[in-house]
C-alpha cells in the first residue's frame, strides 16, 4: 500500500507480495461491512484522517433497494436496523439492481462519495452482477 493516513491505493506487483502484508488499520479503509451506520462511521473516521477522500470503496451487507417515487432521493438501499443511503443520481441501473435482488437483502460493493452510493456490483446468493461503466 502507499503511504497514506488512509491507505486506499495499493501497488499491483506480479509477485503480490505487496498485498500480502497491508497495514494493520487497513481493513478501517477497504472495507467497510455489514450496517449502513458501521459504514457511516468509518466514512467519518476515514475522513478525519485523511480529509481529502473523494470516495471511499464500501461492500454493504444485506441491504435491501427501495425506490420511492415521491421522495428524493428516489433510490435509497436500506439495511435491517432501518438505516438509509441514498444512492447516486447518475446510476444508470437501479431498475436492475431492484430487479436482482427482488425485495430480499443483497450484497452491494460501490463507491461512496459522502452524499451518495454508487454501485458498481451486486452479489446475491453467492451469484455476482457487475454494473457497467458509470463514468459520465
Amino acid at each position: 500500500f502507499y503511504a497514506s493516513a488512509a491507505p486506499l491505493r495499493a501497488v499491483f506487483a506480479s509477485d503480490m507480495q505487496l498485498l500480502a502484508k497491508p497495514p494493520a488499520d487497513y481493513h478501517l479503509f477497504i472495507f467497510f461491512l455489514f450496517y449502513i451506520a458501521t459504514h457511516l462511521y468509518a466514512y467519518a473516521q476515514a475522513l478525519s484522517v485523511q480529509p481529502f477522500i473523494e470516495n471511499l470503496p464500501v461492500l454493504l451487507q444485506a441491504v435491501i433497494p427501495q425506490y420511492r417515487p415521491q421522495q428524493v432521493p428516489h433510490w435509497i438501499l436500506h439495511d435491517a436496523i432501518g438505516a438509509s443511503l441514498p444512492l447516486a443520481s447518475n446510476f444508470r441501473h437501479a431498475w436492475k439492481l431492484h430487479s436482482i435482488a427482488g425485495g430480499a437483502p443483497v450484497h452491494v460493493f460501490g463507491v461512496w462519495d459522502g452524499n451518495a452510493l454508487l454501485p458498481l456490483a451486486v452479489n446475491i446468493n453467492e451469484q455476482q452482477f457487475i454494473f457497467e461503466n458509470e463514468a459520465d
